[in-house]
C-alpha cells in the first residue's frame, strides 16, 4: 500500500435524529453559561484537572453518563 496516494474512503454524513440535536444545543448552550466567561487558559488547566462544583452541575443536568444504559444511570 502507498501511504503517499489517499485512500479511498468515502464516508456518508450523518443526519441526527431531532432529540439528538436538541440535546446538542442544550449541552452547548450549558458550557457556553458556565465556562463561557472563563479566560483560555483557565480552561485548557482545566483539561486534565477536576472540578467537583462543575461535575454537580453536569450530573443535575443529567449530563454524566451519556452513553450508559439507562438501567446505570444513564442518559
Amino acid at each position: 500500500m502507498d501511504l503517499a496516494q489517499p485512500l479511498p474512503f468515502r464516508f456518508q454524513l450523518a443526519t441526527l435524529p431531532p432529540e439528538a440535536e436538541q440535546l446538542r444545543h442544550d449541552i452547548r448552550a450549558f458550557l457556553a453559561e458556565e465556562l463561557g466567561a472563563l479566560p483560555a487558559e483557565t480552561k485548557a488547566q482545566s483539561w486534565s484537572g477536576f472540578n467537583p462544583d462543575f461535575s454537580r452541575k453536569l450530573g443535575a443536568k443529567g449530563f454524566i453518563g451519556l452513553t450508559w444504559p439507562k438501567t446505570y444511570g444513564g442518559h
